[in-house]
């Protein structure tokens, strides 16, 4: 039983946070039908015309697929607008009428605005039905192993384009999608790279094409210009070029690194890797020029994904094409105790080199970004090379010097303080792992040097110090 005093707490407290809970303001989709708890999430179910799934930013999918009779929802800054523009088809691909075929080197215009068809395409995409139109190129044509598709925004618009293609012959109950490219609303345009891949499902005399459906995720008039291009074999320039001054100052800053974040949906170029040329990846390049008395560590664990990462060299011929070379290939997988304790990506501790070294980050992934982080380790290679003898070995795993008995540090010099006794000469200097103390046996600024020890100004005068413990 509640006593009176006990109810007249539990009322007000009740009072109180009613109160409260108004005078939260949350961001909410038009489609939550009642208030959001917190940021997009709804209190009760969204409207008819958005996916249950509580942010209501998403327009309902019709699980009727082939009967162009049923509405489509189109998403237009998450209000969910109904159309019945959508393409009557009875597979994963329309009729010829609804297909332009593009000719190589010649440029073809068109607009996508609120009366333009609407589809889905075999690329999977949360928002199914968009606005988009349908392409085919004949592949036979293709003289070269490479296919280039220039798509570009002629007038501004803000939103993104979606790329997706596939190799699939018409006849085929579901088509694979072999490529997905995402240029976002900042984006003009681009040049999507695509190898010439004939699927073995083509039968002898049937012609080769790739299906190309390009659309945008909101309403939005926009005009738009594409065009397949002959590809000559060349590499896409770097995403990032990382030279010396940028590894110096990663060298000057300590525990510094810096973070790379490869957006593989626009940037990312399907090839078959010479390193791994079996099989189709999605990659990103990226070239490291520096000279230096270190290393420099390629660490892609931050995401905990399993991507690839070759080095390779990179020839230019006297025809303008390109020719490469496969240096070493890295994988991100842990095998073993490691599998447990380690997260997923690659490690990679590289060197200096007076020339322009070219890597490539490989991933199945058609869109998730990967991170990288770049950071200078063992100094001095950690005196692995001294003329004296080791003084210890530089670990990819660590991400650190690991020195020998009576050596540590950055670099693994030599311990001022080691095992109960100096090593050198002691003036001036403190007990190396006491408080403060660094690795050259300096106190740490703002403290002083007392009988070997650093101490704060507030401590001298027996006073304790905002960090010094009692």
């Amino acid at each position: 039983m509640i006593c009176n005093n006990q109810m007249v707490y539990l009322v007000l407290f009740l009072l109180f946070f009613k109160i409260n809970s108004k005078s939260f303001n949350f961001d909410c989709s038009p489609g939550c039908s009642s208030k959001c708890i917190t940021n997009y999430t709804c209190n009760t179910l969204c409207s008819e015309n958005y996916d249950q799934d509580n942010s209501c930013q998403h327009c309902t999918h019709n699980s009727v697929i082939f009967n162009s009779k049923y509405p489509v929802f189109i998403n237009n800054n998450f209000d969910c607008i109904k159309s019945t523009n959508r393409i009557d088809k009875m597979s994963w691909l329309p009729n010829d009428s609804f297909i332009q075929e593009l000719s190589f080197n010649k440029k073809f215009n068109f607009n996508l605005n609120q009366e333009s068809d609407i589809d889905y395409s075999f690329c999977y995409h949360k928002q199914k039905f968009r606005i988009g139109k349908w392409f085919k190129i004949n592949m036979d044509n293709l003289i070269t192993s490479q296919l280039i598709i220039s798509v570009f925004k002629t007038t501004n618009c803000e939103n993104d384009i979606y790329i997706d293609l596939t190799n699939s012959p018409k006849n085929l109950l579901k088509a694979e999608c072999i490529s997905f490219v995402d240029l976002d609303s900042a984006s003009k345009g681009n040049n999507v790279r695509i190898p010439k891949i004939r699927p073995k499902s083509l039968t002898n005399g049937e012609p080769f094409y790739y299906y190309i459906y390009i659309s945008i995720t909101k309403l939005c008039d926009v005009d738009i210009e594409v065009e397949a291009i002959v590809g000559k074999g060349e590499d896409p320039a770097p995403y990032v070029n990382l030279n010396q001054d940028d590894i110096t100052f990663l060298h000057d800053s300590v525990n510094k690194t810096k973070s790379v974040v490869f957006p593989f949906s626009s940037q990312g170029v399907y090839v078959y890797p010479i390193c791994f040329i079996a099989q189709l990846y999605k990659f990103v390049v990226f070239t490291v020029e520096f000279q230096g008395n270190y290393s420099l560590l390629i660490d892609g664990t931050k995401i905990n994904r399993n991507n690839l990462l070759e080095e390779f060299l990179y020839y230019e011929n006297e025809d303008g094409t390109v020719s490469n070379e496969c240096v070493q290939l890295w994988t991100g997988k842990r095998y073993g105790a490691l599998a447990g304790t380690q997260n997923l990506g690659v490690v990679v501790k590289i060197d200096g080199s007076p020339n322009i070294r070219y890597f490539a980050i490989l991933s199945k992934d058609h869109s998730s970004p990967v991170e990288i982080e770049f950071s200078v380790v063992c100094p001095d290679h950690c005196g692995d090379n001294d003329p004296s003898g080791s003084r210890g070995k530089c670990s990819v795993s660590d991400k650190m010097c690991v020195c020998n008995p009576g050596y540590g540090g950055d670099d693994c010099h030599k311990l001022c303080y080691y095992n109960g006794s100096w090593q050198t000469d002691n003036s001036d200097l403190c007990f190396f792992g006491e408080p403060w103390c660094d690795q050259y046996c300096h106190c740490n600024k703002g403290k002083i040097l007392k009988n070997h020890l650093c101490v704060s100004k507030e401590c001298l005068n027996h006073k304790a110090g905002s960090d010094d413990e009692c």
